[in-house]
């Protein structure tokens, strides 16, 4: 059996049962085109790589697929992130550094206190060069 084939219909069972029990179970009435636009969209997710484009409504919609990449061999790559919440009340940020094969070979979270958006993402790669520059890393990227 085709791979794609499979995969197609085993999307389109799952997103059709999903429907039919909202209808059953939460009175939503399902719309024909929104359930078609959703199994479309779920079908190009999956089988197709990054970058293909999705109609709907006559609007394009590029699909983008966000993962992790690694650095070229000898080289570690670090990500980090902050966050704020209750309008800058409590602010946080952490990062993780890994190798050219995805090894974890450290990271941190941390508790900033109170801090806008930015200051808690660039406390974060801050952390991080700190951290890495400490241990001898000289080939680090973002």
């Amino acid at each position: 059996m085709d791979t794609n084939w499979a995969s197609t219909f085993t999307i389109v069972a799952w997103l059709l049962w999903k429907v039919r029990n909202d209808w059953c179970f939460n009175h939503i009435v399902p719309n024909v085109d929104d359930v078609v636009y959703r199994v479309r969209s779920h079908v190009e997710e999956y089988l197709w790589p990054a970058g293909s484009l999705i109609t709907h409504g006559g609007h394009c919609i590029k699909s983008v697929h966000v993962g992790w990449t690694p650095p070229p061999p000898g080289w570690v790559k670090f990500n980090t992130d902050g966050s704020v919440k209750d309008r800058g009340k409590k602010a946080a940020c952490g990062g993780v550094l890994r190798d050219d094969l995805g090894c974890w070979l450290l990271g941190f979270s941390l508790n900033i206190g109170s801090a806008s958006v930015l200051m808690s993402e660039l406390r974060g790669i801050a952390t991080t060069l700190d951290i890495a520059w400490g241990g001898r890393c000289q080939t680090i990227m973002a």
